[in-house]
């Protein structure tokens, strides 16, 4: 059984505030859409209103039937341009991409583009129709922050890391330095020792131990 070693609380704080954020830039677009008074965003509609906003537009007001003039079926572009699209729609798509911008600096590392696959990876409706951060997003961002010992091996070099820890405390030292820490270190890392499967363990661990 894998053994948690270090979970770094502040640091998943720090990171979930930032999807936090974008859940709220997020959300802001939902309300903008709510303004229109069309029944409440569901399914894949979430993503249409950010991909395809003139699409979803038109199947709201058609109810997902098709336009057509002297026989002949228009493009939903076309037919937007003959419906009476609400005033607060141009509103909307004003919205969608200042929330896009604000979107690719908060919930991305890379300015890559926002599309349906980047918002499905952290944003979804819940019951009420509002937006709301994956659970199995923020499952994976904990695992992130957390530390492993994954095997036996693993173990028994972290008991002898704790050891070390409790002499350096006992001599009133806090902290490993120089040759030691590296020592240490080689323990967790040395890729001819130690294959990543067995030892799930990250050399910054040696001064969080010490920290906490």
């Amino acid at each position: 059984m894998n053994e948690l070693i270090h979970f770094n609380q502040d640091a998943f704080k720090t990171k979930k505030a930032k999807y936090e954020k974008g859940l709220g830039i997020v959300q802001g677009v939902i309300d903008a859409y709510d303004k229109l008074k069309f029944p409440k965003l569901a399914g894949s509609d979430f993503y249409r209103l950010f991909i395809e906003p003139e699409d979803l537009m038109f199947d709201k007001m058609t109810e997902g039937k098709e336009v057509s003039i002297a026989g002949l079926k228009l493009n939903k572009k076309k037919a937007l341009e003959i419906l009476s699209v609400p005033p607060q729609f141009e509103d909307l798509k004003k919205c969608i991409e200042v929330a896009k911008k604000e979107l690719l600096s908060t919930c991305t590392s890379e300015p890559v583009s926002i599309n349906s696959n980047e918002l499905n990876k952290y944003f979804e409706l819940n019951e009420k129709g509002d937006a709301a951060l994956k659970a199995h997003f923020i499952n994976s961002l904990e695992i992130d922050f957390q530390l492993f010992a994954k095997s036996d091996k693993a173990k028994k070099i972290l008991e002898f890391v704790r050891a070390v820890k409790e002499k350096y405390l006992e001599l009133g030292i806090d902290e490993l330095h120089g040759d030691i820490r590296s020592l240490v270190a080689d323990c967790f890392y040395e890729p001819s020792q130690y294959h990543e499967d067995d030892c799930m363990i990250d050399p910054k661990g040696i001064t969080k131990y010490n920290s906490a």
